[in-house]
């Protein structure tokens, strides 16, 4: 079975009410639905909500977050160097070309690769 955890404390409203959820806390995926432990759903896996609060409950999850939180900060300052880093021209018309989306969505040794060019060692 799928699972996320959470990242940092979850304290607001999902899909099925008000959730108060802290950093740590495993929640089951249901259909792409990430639930609470009390079984109701909070959001969607590719909600903008999971991808603040909950990452994949694996090894690789937890190394992907670490290369995205890093990486957010570096691209965070607009200074263009992302185009430069991703080849979008292979994207279909109607792909989302989102850069933290692509980044988020970027298979694992692609996203390590490009963490290594610029930033370094983990």
């Amino acid at each position: 079975m799928q699972t996320y955890i959470t990242r940092k404390r979850f304290r607001q409203k999902g899909l099925d009410g008000n959730f108060n959820l802290p950093c740590g806390t495993v929640c089951p995926v249901s259909y792409d639905f990430i639930m609470s432990p009390d079984g109701r759903s909070i959001c969607t896996t590719t909600s903008e909500t999971a991808w603040e609060y909950f990452r994949e409950n694996t090894d690789e999850g937890e190394k992907r977050q670490a290369m995205l939180d890093k990486l957010y900060v570096f691209y965070d300052h607009g200074d263009g160097k992302i185009w430069e880093d991703i080849d979008t021209s292979t994207l279909p018309p109607s792909a989302n070309t989102y850069w933290k989306h692509l980044l988020r969505t970027m298979p694992t040794p692609q996203l390590t690769n490009l963490y290594f060019k610029r930033i370094g060692v983990i």
